[in-house]
């Protein structure tokens, strides 16, 4: 299933090329502090405002994860807000 882009063009550009423009620019930008290049990584935080604001930050995060080590980093768990549907517990794709 493919999720529907439901606020392109307000917390993120509506064209796929200026976002992804957008996405590299943030964590191409990003320093990495010379004590977590190497780490191993148990967590990570990240958030999920509008671009503008939360894009560098965002990006500093997954400029992070994407150089640990793949060897030692086999599985990513994303865990996020239902910002539309409350629940209890956890919604889990079925897949």
């Amino acid at each position: 299933m493919i999720r529907k882009a439901v606020v392109a063009g307000q917390f993120y550009p509506a064209q796929a090329h200026e976002l992804r423009s957008d996405v590299e620019g943030y964590i191409e930008g990003a320093r990495i502090p010379a004590d977590v290049a190497g780490a191993v990584c148990r967590g990570l935080i990240v958030p999920h405002a509008g671009y503008v604001y939360s894009g560098p930050v965002a990006g500093g995060g997954y400029a992070c994860l994407a150089s640990l080590d793949k060897s030692v980093h086999t599985t990513v768990v994303i865990l996020a807000p239902s910002h539309h549907v409350w629940f209890k517990g956890a919604a889990l794709p079925e897949a």
